[in-house]
């Protein structure tokens, strides 16, 4: 038994990362069963298929870093490009006002603020690349999480209300004040605000909801829309960097939103259920380790 089982062991680990789970299956296939009494085959059999298990996850690991080390170059050359980019940009939106300024002609005018406002897109672009490159520094204060959701709702609630959109806030009493940056929390919810506004149609409704984690002495924040859902094919790559949906997105919101809370020691999470809508859940602990130690127990 014994050298049957290193035979095993020996190929198993002979295996290289790229190998595909038809080629293990197909080298497992080839080592020899043993008979032996039923006891021992029983537990011959639950080592190999232990064995294959890790076999697979050594591989899926190895993917997904190599999938992280691709992100991180295109991170890389992204934020390169936004630096080359942005000075010339703001000469040209510096030259476009004046000449807007200069005119007198109405249909000029329009035009002149036609393409300040794709600059001011492109701007957009750019900061969003910026903020997802740079590494994520945090400056926490003890912070009222209600009252920071309350006013950067505001932000929005206008725009949203002339579209027919309504947005409801619904904050459960004696939140706990929690150490977190309050302009990195703010801009979490200003991306995620606006894309369940795009997600729903006129007449459409968005909540966000706040609600305290005793266990944690935390907050999990909801951001939810009651629009078409997210399919089936997309949900694992929606806070992936570049990948979008929309016309004119960047697909880096929720990618920035993902890095800012694992900042501050949270979790994010997605629900969505086709045709019903969206909701994107934020759990914040007080404690930056919280959740892990919650994890491993």
């Amino acid at each position: 038994l014994g050298g049957w089982a290193r035979r095993s062991l020996s190929r198993l680990n002979g295996h290289g990362p790229g190998a595909d789970r038809s080629t293990e299956e197909r080298r497992l296939s080839r080592v020899p069963q043993f008979p032996v009494d039923p006891v021992s085959a029983e537990i011959y059999a639950s080592l190999r298929q232990l064995l294959k298990q890790k076999a697979f996850q050594q591989r899926d690991v190895d993917e997904r870093l190599h999938h992280q080390q691709r992100l991180a170059s295109l991170g890389q050359l992204a934020a390169g490009l936004a630096h080359e980019i942005k000075n010339p940009l703001s000469g040209i939106h510096g030259v476009l006002e004046l000449l807007r300024d200069d005119t007198s002609d109405r249909e000029q005018r329009e035009l002149y603020e036609r393409m300040l406002s794709e600059l001011d897109r492109v701007n957009g672009t750019i900061h969003s690349l910026l903020s997802f490159s740079r590494p994520t520094s945090l400056t926490k204060v003890p912070t009222d999480v209600g009252a920071l959701i309350e006013s950067s709702v505001q932000l929005h609630r206008t725009a949203l209300l002339s579209k027919g959109i309504s947005i409801k806030v619904i904050t459960a009493p004696h939140l706990p004040e929690l150490p977190v940056d309050q302009n990195q929390l703010r801009q979490v919810l200003v991306n995620l605000i606006p894309n369940a506004a795009d997600a729903v149609d006129h007449d459409g409704t968005n909540t966000v909801t706040a609600v305290p984690l005793p266990e944690y002495n935390g907050v999990a924040i909801s951001v939810a829309d009651d629009g078409p859902g997210i399919a089936l094919a997309h949900r694992n790559h929606v806070t992936e960097p570049f990948f979008t949906t929309k016309f004119t997105g960047t697909g880096l919101g929720l990618a920035i939103v993902r890095n800012v809370v694992a900042a501050h020691g949270g979790t994010l999470e997605i629900d969505s259920v086709v045709g019903r809508g969206t909701t994107v859940y934020i759990i914040l602990p007080a404690d930056h380790g919280a959740l892990g130690a919650a994890a491993e127990a």
